[in-house]
């Protein structure tokens, strides 16, 4: 048996402070599953595989590490993954270039000792809020919701859940379970990540 587990976000395992989470839910994957609910967890099997690629529109993921938006099939590693083609990520990604530019610009005067041209202190881009852990700030979640930008952020939770994706809409869950319908995978809702069994 296969199975899509949905439950609350655990803010303390993703975020870095409190924040208003009522819209926000977890989806992870189990498969092979046994009467006692014990099994293996991630989005491994061809059906999870095409759950994603279904109910997923294309992505642009953050990779921290080389401060850039990156097109991605499907969600893999952690972090922030937007809906590819919104306005606010042709904003966000704007601003981050100016920055990136204004910083080079920056190092090479320093480097050939040139004094700083006078100009207004630059504004650091909301995308490099996001650290190269696994907690992102609240604030920049907020600001994302606030502009109503389409998101989620997978993150990897050790013994249960595997790899969890955190999503913030309705539309989101309604396409998760109409195709886990389609394809005979259980839908369940849980109360917390605790009531998993470890695999």
């Amino acid at each position: 048996m296969e199975r899509v587990i949905e439950f609350p976000i655990e803010q303390e395992d993703i975020f870095t402070q409190s924040l208003s989470l009522a819209q926000g839910y977890c989806v992870c994957y189990q498969y092979d599953v046994d009467r006692y609910g014990y099994g293996p967890y991630g989005f491994h099997t061809a059906n999870a595989k095409r759950l994603l690629n279904q109910v997923l529109p294309p992505l642009v993921y953050w990779h921290p590490d080389r401060e850039t938006l990156m097109d991605v099939d499907t969600p893999v590693a952690e972090g922030v993954y937007f809906f590819k083609g919104q306005d606010c990520i042709r904003k966000m990604e704007a601003e981050l270039l100016t920055y990136q530019k204004a910083e080079a610009m920056q190092a090479l005067r320093h480097k050939y000792g040139k004094s700083e041209a006078l100009t207004p202190k630059r504004v650091k881009p909301a995308l490099l809020e996001v650290p190269k852990g696994k907690r992102i700030p609240a604030a920049f979640i907020t600001r994302l919701l606030a502009n109503n930008c389409s998101f989620l952020v997978s993150y990897s939770y050790n013994t249960e859940a595997g790899q969890i994706l955190v999503f913030f809409s309705e539309s989101i869950k309604s396409k998760i379970k109409s195709f886990s319908e389609s394809a005979d995978i259980r839908y369940s809702k849980i109360s917390s990540i605790k009531e998993l069994k470890p695999w």
